[in-house]
């Protein structure tokens, strides 16, 4: 037995843990054959920490798991460019990782988060508000989240919003919103100066916002409010808010007509016109 190579000794198919097993200690120094046991090793091997990296797990099972430090971001694990202020170019199979509503954070010089509001096959089309753009620069340190709060990520991007049928003159803008899935909500004002002036009409813009869901385009819905606030006066007026084309929502009472400069009251400095929507994209 002694001289007995081995690959020529007898297999063993049902070790048990009190089985013993030839192994070299201190093969640096001076090698010395000892023997230890299979259940000695077993012990050794649970109590080292092993780190799997880009492995696949058949099947798991694991049981009472603890997930440590997760803050709710993936790496996307792949080479984002810039295309515009608004788009991104990825490596072909976005629509299978993306979708709207999700959240990614990147970094060129800062940190910058946004929105994805469209996904293509190769390019991602995001919106940071007036918060962020994407710069003509490397894209580095890139991650994505379909949860609903990673940390870091706004509570609400900030944006001007645009009021159709007023003039601006020395007045204020306004404008908040967040996404959640496919779903932007938006908060808006226009604080009146004493330039500013509103017309016929009066209706908020979705300019710079998602486009609307072809949800809205043969109906008519109710998708928020609109409120009017005379500085005079100690109650504010609410109205109706409904699309009435592809990116204008009209401020509508409940006869169904649209403000106007003297609709609900005559308008002028210090009076302030708010929104509040909501709308699938």
């Amino acid at each position: 037995m002694a001289d007995t190579k081995i690959n020529d000794l007898v297999a063993l198919t049902t070790p048990v843990l009190a089985d013993v097993v030839a192994i070299v200690d201190d093969t640096t120094g001076t090698p010395v054959t000892k023997k230890i046991s299979l259940d000695t090793i077993d012990d050794y091997l649970k109590a080292t920490t092993k780190t799997l990296s880009n492995k696949t797990l058949t099947s798991p099972v694991i049981t009472t798991p603890t997930v440590q430090n997760y803050d709710g971001w993936q790496d996307a694990n792949e080479t984002w460019a810039y295309a515009s202020a608004s788009t991104i170019t990825i490596p072909a199979g976005g629509a299978a990782k993306y979708a709207k509503g999700d959240k990614i954070k990147l970094t060129q010089t800062t940190v910058k988060y946004f929105y994805v509001v469209g996904v293509a096959d190769t390019v991602l089309t995001v919106t940071g508000g007036s918060d962020y753009t994407v710069a003509n620069a490397a894209i580095t340190l890139n991650y994505y989240s379909h949860v609903s709060s990673p940390i870091g990520f706004p509570k609400v991007f900030n944006f001007t919003p645009t009021f159709i049928f007023t003039t601006l003159g020395n007045g204020t803008l306004t404008g908040q919103f967040y996404i959640d899935n496919n779903e932007i909500h938006v908060s808006a004002s226009f604080l009146l100066g004493s330039t500013s002036a509103v017309a016929a009409g009066l209706s908020f813009s979705t300019t710079g916002l998602p486009t609307q869901s072809s949800l809205y385009t043969s109906r008519i819905y109710s998708i928020g409010r609109g409120t009017g606030k005379d500085a005079g006066a100690p109650f504010a007026v609410g109205c109706d808010m409904q699309f009435v084309d592809s990116t204008r929502i009209r401020f509508v009472d409940s006869s169904g007509a649209a403000w106007s400069n003297v609709v609900p009251f005559t308008w002028a400095e210090g009076d302030t016109l708010m929104c509040r929507l909501s709308y699938n994209f």
